[in-house]
């Protein structure tokens, strides 16, 4: 199903980067960018790597409108070291 990049059923996403390999990170980006997630009503993005990819790619499905159906954008930030931990999370609703 990744292979083909087509998501028509798909309404919810929760994508956690780091657990995806670089190849599949770029089918999931092409889609959003091509309109293959044109049904998704939820998207949410843990930050690490690809967050910054997946908002763009997800404005610019937006700009391009297609994304009729999306109601709620999330992504959380989080950042650790030896000291402290700093969580930070956003949350965009349409409609």
């Amino acid at each position: 199903m990744l292979k083909n990049g087509n998501f028509p059923n798909l309404v919810k996403l929760d994508l956690i980067s780091n657990d995806i390999d670089i190849e599949s990170g770029v089918i999931l980006m092409n889609a959003l960018k091509d309109g293959s997630f044109s049904n998704i009503k939820e998207f949410n993005l843990l930050y690490d790597d690809i967050c910054n990819e997946g908002i763009a790619a997800l404005r610019e499905s937006w700009n391009n409108n297609m994304l009729p159906n999306l109601i709620k954008f999330s992504f959380s930030l989080s950042i650790t070291n030896d000291n402290e931990g700093i969580e930070t999370s956003s949350e965009y609703l349409f409609g």
